[in-house]
């Protein structure tokens, strides 16, 4: 029979509880990840290994005992016990004194308690489970793991966090970069009124020669609308269209509505200007015409000449065709009352449509008139609700409904005049 030497027998028991202790280790974790329960799996998992602890310790104790061999203890190992399980000094040295330092993983092996660094020991797996430091150690790798995966976790939200700042400011400089560029839109106001019974400049609006005319006590108002953002006046920023699109006395235009796409500032001039002139020569035909059916005096011998400057387009037509028959007639067709009008007008007479026409009579109502004349076709437009307070609309479709109305406004006998409706 061979007989080894207790100190080779002890370093190969040694190694093999280290190797244990070692996949102990591994399993713990392994379990505690895939359950979030390790105590309980370790537990399991420690009285599966216990049994094979005791099994290797009875193969010790009988190899012990059939050796009756002790160490001398001089040379500084542990004793391995007999089968009477007792020291030549008289104490017992307990087999769990064997312990690994797993601190500093060297291996010492330390008499009677297990060292407080250790993780997981070979011996601290019992028939009653792993102690409570292989469940510190289990606690232990929980929380690096819970720690690490925090962090990952904290990072994504740092990084979604960031990318939500970044496009927040992003959206931010594309709103300001907007508000201060030039915009494809034309915003427009309330312009000034001319009376063309009037003055300009010295000259009289609507100049008469070779007849007789009359002054009136009354005003006759024409009326213009301001338009910002067409070819030749200042540019529409961002910024006006916002406020323009909030201001009730104001509206906004796409530009391409308004004026055609690419037209210079000098078409756009030429364009209006002879749109104006083009409405005086059909608003002098129709008035000298309607004149003359009614045998007005003059009418037929009347040279009439138009002074208004910095005004464009067609829309004053009627308004100028009313003004040439009051002044060549002698009554005062006003009654002294300001009355404002707009509409386009031809040779025959008939009253058209014009644009802009709740901005004129905003204008007709900050100017003082008090009755506005307005084209049937725009009735849509000016209806109930959209005429301002102090301000009644009489609806005209031609220069006969139109003179009628005024002479019964100058005559205070309005009231059976037609309004405009919302349909």
């Amino acid at each position: 029979m061979i007989i080894l030497d207790d100190t080779v027998y002890f370093r190969f028991f040694f190694v093999l509880r280290r190797g244990k202790a070692q996949y102990l280790r591994t399993m713990a974790r392994s379990k505690h990840s895939a359950t979030g329960n390790h105590r309980a799996s370790a537990t399991q998992h420690g009285r599966h290994t216990g049994g094979s602890s005791s099994q290797q310790q009875e193969n010790f104790d009988s190899n012990a005992e059939a050796q009756e061999h002790w160490n001398d203890p001089s040379d500084g190992d542990i004793r391995i016990q007999s089968a009477a399980g007792e020291s030549s000094d008289g104490n017992v040295i307990e087999e769990d004194a064997v312990a690994e330092g797993a601190g500093d993983d060297s291996g010492d092996i330390q008499n009677g308690d297990i060292d407080s660094d250790t993780t997981v020991d070979a011996d601290s797996v019992t028939d009653d489970g792993i102690d409570s430091s292989a469940s510190v150690a289990g606690d232990h790798g929980s929380n690096r793991s819970r720690t690490a995966h925090g962090s990952r976790r904290g990072s994504r939200r740092s990084s979604r966090h960031s990318l939500k700042y970044f496009a927040g400011l992003f959206c931010a400089a594309l709103c300001l970069l907007t508000l201060v560029l030039p915009s494809p839109y034309v915003v427009e106001s309330a312009g000034p009124t001319q009376d063309v019974l009037g003055k300009v400049d010295g000259k009289q609006v609507i100049a008469i020669s070779n007849a007789s005319t009359h002054k009136s006590e009354g005003k006759l108002l024409l009326l213009t609308v301001n338009a910002q953002g067409v070819p030749g006046a200042s540019s529409t920023l961002g910024i006006h269209t916002l406020l323009a699109w909030i201001n009730p006395k104001q509206q906004v235009m796409p530009s391409e509505a308004v004026f055609p796409v690419g037209q210079t500032p000098e078409q756009y001039h030429k364009t209006a200007t002879k749109q104006m002139s083009s409405s005086q020569d059909a608003a002098t035909s129709a008035a000298l015409a309607y004149a003359e059916k009614r045998k007005i005096a003059g009418a037929d011998t009347a040279k009439v000449k138009l002074h208004v400057d910095d005004i464009g387009g067609p829309s004053a037509g009627m308004m100028y065709a009313l003004g040439i028959i009051d002044k060549l007639t002698p009554a005062d067709e006003t009654g002294g009352k300001t009355i404002a009008g707009t509409g386009t007008i031809d040779k025959h007479g008939t009253v058209g449509r014009i644009g802009g026409i709740q901005l004129k009579m905003l204008g007709a109502k900050r100017d003082g008139a008090t009755y506005f004349l307005a084209p049937a076709d725009n009735c849509s437009e000016v209806g109930v609700g959209h005429v301002p307070s102090g301000l009644r609309d009489v609806k005209v479709s031609n220069l006969d409904e139109a003179y009628k109305s005024l002479v019964a406004i100058g005559q205070g006998k309005d009231a059976d005049l037609p309004h405009c409706t919302a349909n």
